[in-house]
């Protein structure tokens, strides 16, 4: 096993560009904060109490394209992405390796991106196998045709058990940073932006027991396919 991936992954995240939200006591200044090095079993998790209290949103595509769209399911659980166009859309690890690619022929996974498997597990307890490098050629696994594909994207949500200190006594809400996934089209560089908040009381007592109706879309296809593919979700629309 390799050790030190959840601290790994922190650096990797505060180094793509994360950037503190506004807030009355200023922002969480790094955005999440370093996670310490833990193998892949004994995870502490968000407290319930606090799970709904998070919302992670997409803000925009930059620039935009017709064809992508992207999505936060679950309040601030997994990233989603569709794209209908006919050039290859790969989306960037957290160290700028491709780690998704999304093209007419289906979705593929970078089985050599470490990326790939940290956000196969909601807080990043996995152990990175020998053939992930980020600097390796990429070795592209099929997965399906799904008009989407979902995963646990560690930059647009929040990974540690402990509470941001921006949300003081957790009150009031506040935007605890913004964030940004990078991908390649073509030659092209895509961005799509992002922000993490925390939510008030009433907004939350709101959304408790709640479904995101986004889920309603389509219908969940498992990837049957393993190592890389654990953890992603790909979702065929309906019509």
């Amino acid at each position: 096993m390799r050790g030190g991936a959840r601290a790994a992954i922190a650096a990797a995240i505060a180094a793509a560009g994360l950037v503190s939200g506004a807030g009355p006591a200023g922002a969480h200044p790094a955005g999440p904060p370093t996670p310490p090095p833990a193998p892949p079993v004994a995870v502490e998790e968000i407290p319930a109490e606090d799970v709904d209290r998070y919302r992670s949103h997409v803000t925009a595509i930059d620039p935009p394209l017709g064809g992508l769209e992207a999505r936060i399911l679950d309040g601030q659980e997994k990233f989603e992405i569709s794209w209908t166009g006919q050039t290859p859309l790969v989306v960037e690890g957290y160290g700028g390796e491709p780690m998704i690619r999304r093209s007419a022929a289906g979705v593929e996974v970078n089985r050599r991106s470490p990326s790939a498997y940290l956000s196969g597990d909601r807080y990043a307890a996995v152990s990175l196998p020998e053939q992930a490098d980020a600097a390796a050629v990429p070795s592209w696994q099929p997965l399906d045709d799904a008009g989407s594909i979902s995963w646990y994207d560690h930059r647009a949500h929040w990974i540690s058990p402990e509470r941001p200190e921006i949300v003081g006594d957790g009150t009031e809400g506040v935007t605890i940073f913004h964030w940004r996934i990078p991908a390649r089209l073509g030659s092209r560089d895509v961005v799509i932006r992002g922000g993490l908040d925390w939510l008030p009381d009433a907004v939350r007592a709101e959304r408790s027991g709640g479904s995101d109706p986004l889920l309603a879309a389509g219908l969940l296809a498992g990837a049957a396919a393993l190592g890389a593919a654990a953890g992603f979700e790909l979702r065929r629309r309906a019509g």
